[in-house]
């Protein structure tokens, strides 16, 4: 009896190891800041808060499919895409480290959608676009409407890469943002 137990006892030490394994870490990403951009500005634009078509969550978003969406819970973004779009253009144009051409009154402000922010497996492509309002602050009028799409390759399909390719994305959309809105 006594043997019985030792042996079950050990049977549970050896297949039980898998309980007791930590489980990997996450690891966290961002789309980074612009704040040391040469071409973010200090123009005192409002920006009000992204939203999203998808819902509200940090996995990393991979499409491998034309409608078949997977989410990644190893690597994750620091914070939800919608935050982070929200506080790039935030800092995009109202830099701190730029002296500001206006006296600070917000004359124009940013609503924005998010509609794709997203990894393609099969093409190897991350994917930005965002519906961006540009809205008279006095009157809340829409004074411009667009959608804005940056596609950017990556080599190798890694979470860095996504990250990477996501920040050219968002940078590049930014300056085209800000190169309509120095004509409005």
């Amino acid at each position: 009896m006594k043997n019985i137990i030792i042996a079950i006892f050990a049977l549970f030490l050896v297949a039980g190891c898998s309980m007791f394994n930590k489980e990997s870490e996450q690891s966290k990403f961002t789309i980074g800041s612009p704040i040391n951009d040469i071409n973010s500005t200090n123009m005192q634009i409002k920006v009000l808060p992204f939203t999203s078509l998808y819902p509200a969550r940090t996995e990393m978003m991979f499409c491998n499919g034309e409608n078949s969406f997977v989410y990644d819970n190893t690597n994750t973004w620091l914070n939800t895409p919608q935050t982070m779009v929200t506080e790039y253009f935030e800092l995009y144009f109202n830099n701190p480290l730029k002296k500001s051409s206006k006296n600070f009154e917000y004359k124009l402000g940013i609503k924005g959608r998010i509609i794709t922010f997203a990894c393609n497996l099969l093409n190897k492509e991350v994917t930005l676009t965002l519906l961006i309002n540009i809205y008279n602050t006095n009157d809340d009028t829409l004074v411009y409407s667009t959608i804005y799409t940056s596609k950017v390759t990556i080599s190798n399909l890694s979470a860095s890469e996504y990250s990477i390719a996501i920040s050219k994305a968002i940078n590049a959309i930014a300056f085209s943002l800000q190169q309509k809105l120095l004509t409005l």
